[in-house]
């Protein structure tokens, strides 16, 4: 027999569905295309690729800093084309949707992200089981009704630029993404990190990962407010994340996933000032989160 904390957390997500009309409609068009897919509709066929990656995480992290310290539910969808031999183009949307509102009255609403973009992407086999990965990418970050000291009480998008390295190997896959943000304030922010899948049993894989978060000097003012030391900041890493992802691959197209993260600030400068200035919900300076989601695939 279920507990009482089952049917309360039950009620609370039957709450966010019902309020939020967007993850009940990519849920149905996520039921259609399994459905077709069971029929004989092949997407591969028309070498057309769908990718949806559905997640609650217990907070959101983003460049750098806590954005979201409460549960959230994330959403990742990926559809792409080949060019032939000239790689692949395709299109990117990204939603995170706070499950609380909790501080609705306070400082600001729950956490909501929406972003779109375009991509290209190029896998270039250097040699059996060596393929360097690049892919470059235009997208729009929105924040609808965002509130809060380090974004005031603008939603205005962001327009930034994304490019993405890996090299795919048998032992050790080093990778980087860098993100310039030209609107409406001028930042980059580096990722840079490591990975390797290790098979446990069929069919199931755990994939340590580790990497280093790093921005310029603008890129600090934008996520932790003004130094307050006096100083400037000074680019360089902002913080270090430790994760493990175990993966069941259930079908060629259905994967569960579940991941832990620990998350820290390293920066002196950036723990001293989010602490000043971020608001509530932004002001954790470590912080270990756990995430379950899913992957399909067509």
């Amino acid at each position: 027999m279920p507990s009482a904390p089952f049917f309360g957390i039950l009620s609370r997500v039957l709450q966010v569905a019902y309020s939020r009309p967007r993850i009940c409609a990519v849920f149905v068009v996520l039921a259609a295309a399994v459905g077709a897919g069971t029929n004989g509709v092949e997407l591969a066929d028309a070498d057309l690729h769908l990718r949806y990656v559905p997640e609650a995480r217990t907070a959101y992290i983003s460049r750098g800093r806590v954005c979201e310290d409460r549960p959230v539910m994330t959403q990742l969808v990926r559809v792409d084309g080949a060019l032939g031999s000239y790689g692949r183009v395709g299109l990117w949307h990204w939603d995170v949707s706070g499950l609380g509102n909790r501080r609705e009255n306070l400082f600001r609403r729950s956490f909501h992200e929406v972003d779109w973009g375009f991509f290209y992407r190029y896998d270039w086999e250097i040699d059996k089981d060596w393929t360097l990965t690049s892919e470059v990418m235009k997208d729009w970050l929105t924040f609808p009704g965002a509130r809060g000291r380090l974004r005031g009480r603008s939603d205005a998008t962001i327009h930034e630029y994304r490019l993405y390295e890996a090299l795919k190997n048998p032992y050790l896959t080093p990778w980087c993404l860098i993100r310039r943000g030209t609107h409406p304030n001028d930042w980059t922010y580096y990722r840079v990190g490591v990975q390797h899948g290790f098979p446990l049993v069929d069919n199931l894989t755990l994939t340590p990962i580790f990497y280093a978060e790093l921005g310029d000097e603008r890129h600090f003012n934008r996520r932790y407010g003004q130094n307050v030391s006096g100083r400037s900041y000074h680019s360089g890493p902002q913080a270090l994340v430790a994760q493990l992802e175990l993966a069941w691959k259930v079908t060629d197209w259905f994967s569960v996933t579940t991941s832990l993260s620990q998350f820290g600030l390293v920066s002196e400068d950036a723990r001293a000032s989010v602490m000043e200035n971020g608001s509530r919900g932004q002001r954790r300076r470590d912080l270990t989160v756990f995430g379950i989601g899913a992957v399909v695939k067509f």
